[in-house]
């Protein structure tokens, strides 16, 4: 037996942790080595279906623009949408979205991560399929409203999800990666709306090209969610990727800020305790005033490019809307990185709000120059620049809470938060949907990115910018004491 295999055996027939074993050295090398696995089979699962669920979400935006040089062939002269119906679409999927997205880190809890976020994704996938059916615009707005239902909880879950494999000083970055998934989206959105144009009126029967682009992207999330149900892990404790050495190791390296396998019952007063907390309806509120910024990028980035200059139009735009995606998802990655490194969450929402503001403020101001117009469209895709932070701050000050801090609180403040935000896509349509001039219609989602950095420098006031560090400072020190 060499001497490895000796020590490992010795140390699960002792009950010795892994740190107890190695050296301090040997067992940060080994913390590095399973932290490297864990990345590699959640985040890519995560972030390639996160990819796939904004693409799929998001796709009417690109399908609204297509073959609109082709008489008869677009959606919108297809499904009569006319006179306001496209927001009248998008608000009907919000609206059931978030009615069903509350409750859904619940049964994440109660049915645990693998069978709930494959379920999830197999089931949007399907009904993306199905939306190549659709002949009415009737049919349209139950087909979204099954979308609704079929995805809510995604998003949420992985956040919740996130807490059970990482600690507070790690998750914005992983947060980062997985979100700026959906910014890379958006470049991939343009490249598969540009490609399926041209398979307009292709098939037996023939399909029109937006009809071609939900089946194209249907399919793979499909395969995608399957793979889910048997490659995603539920738990550190239960992972079959891992070794049992390297299992042990993945527990004991979260500390107390992860959430626990063994904590499977719902604690309704800790449900009840969160609505009583000041702060959670605050970070509710700037979370939703900054998803406006996101849902008014994805559902009208195409349209908004379209009103720049006559000559984009069609394809260009399409193609026009894939650097802004590309930018976003490096810029988001690196803050996100930077957040986790400098401990200073309020900081890079000031960051976020100033960058985007400063779009909105272009866009209604400049109404002839083509280059700063066009500079403004990037940077309105940096809004996740804010909300990353935003959503390691909300959960790793959930699970400092003296009380109400157990893993249906994490888990419930989580979905509730996001299921608030989510109104944004109630909010975002009606405004650039509306009759109001481009200029007014900036100014009016100016203000609410402004009100959200007013409430982000009271956090920095109220909270610090290192609260996660001091807190975990006074832990230790309350220890040794």
């Amino acid at each position: 037996m060499s001497t490895k295999e000796y020590e490992i055996k010795e140390m699960e027939q002792t009950s010795q942790s892994p740190e107890s074993v190695y050296s301090d050295a040997d067992f940060h090398k080994k913390q590095k080595k399973v932290l490297r696995k864990i990345d590699i089979r959640i985040l890519s699962l995560t972030a390639i279906a996160y990819m796939l669920n904004h693409i799929d979400r998001t796709n009417l935006a690109n399908a609204r623009i297509m073959n609109t040089d082709v008489e008869g062939s677009s959606m919108v002269d297809q499904l009569d949408l006319h006179d306001g119906r496209f927001g009248h679409i998008i608000t009907a999927f919000y609206a059931a979205y978030i009615v069903f997205e509350i409750p859904s880190n619940l049964l994440l809890k109660r049915f645990g991560p693998s069978k709930h976020i494959s379920r999830i994704v197999i089931g949007w996938g399907i009904v993306t399929v199905c939306s190549a059916a659709v002949q009415t615009y009737e049919g349209m707005i139950v087909n979204r409203i099954a979308l609704a239902v079929a995805e809510s909880g995604f998003f949420p879950g992985i956040l919740y999800y996130f807490t059970f494999w990482y600690n507070d000083d790690e998750r914005a970055s992983r947060f980062a990666f997985f979100v700026a998934s959906s910014s890379l989206s958006g470049a991939f959105s343009g490249l598969l709306a540009t490609g399926c144009s041209y398979l307009n009126g292709l098939g037996h029967p023939a399909l029109s090209g937006w009809r071609w682009l939900n089946i194209i992207e249907g399919v793979p999330t499909v395969i995608v969610g399957i793979l889910i149900y048997f490659l995603l892990p539920d738990y550190p404790e239960t992972a079959k990727f891992l070794t049992e050495e390297e299992r042990q190791i993945a527990v004991q390296r979260l500390g107390e800020s992860a959430t626990k396998k063994d904590e499977g019952k719902i604690n309704m007063s800790s449900i009840v305790g969160v609505l009583k907390q000041w702060d959670f309806w605050f970070f509710a509120l700037m979370w939703l005033l900054l998803a406006n910024g996101t849902a008014a990028f994805s559902f009208f980035a195409p349209s908004i490019i379209n009103d720049l200059d006559p000559d984009f139009q069609g394809v260009k735009a399409q193609l026009i809307s894939i650097p802004p995606s590309v930018l976003a998802f490096v810029l988001t990655i690196t803050c996100g990185y930077l957040s986790d490194r400098t401990r200073n969450r309020p900081g890079f929402i000031i960051l976020g709000v100033v960058l985007v503001s400063c779009g909105y403020l272009i866009l209604a101001v400049d109404k002839k120059v083509v280059g700063p117009r066009l500079l403004a469209v990037f940077l309105l895709a940096l809004a996740n620049i804010a909300i990353i932070p935003l959503a390691a701050f909300r959960q790793s000050l959930q699970r400092l809470q003296s009380s109400n801090s157990d893993s249906t609180a994490v888990g419930f403040s989580g979905s509730a938060t996001v299921a608030i935000a989510n109104a944004s896509g109630l909010i975002a349509p009606a405004i650039l949907d509306s009759s109001l001039r481009l200029d007014y219609k900036c100014y009016i989602l100016l203000a609410l990115f402004i009100v959200a950095g007013i409430q982000a420098i009271f956090c920095w006031w109220w909270f610090g910018a290192g609260v996660e560090l001091k807190k975990s400072n006074n832990e230790k020190e309350e220890s040794s004491s």
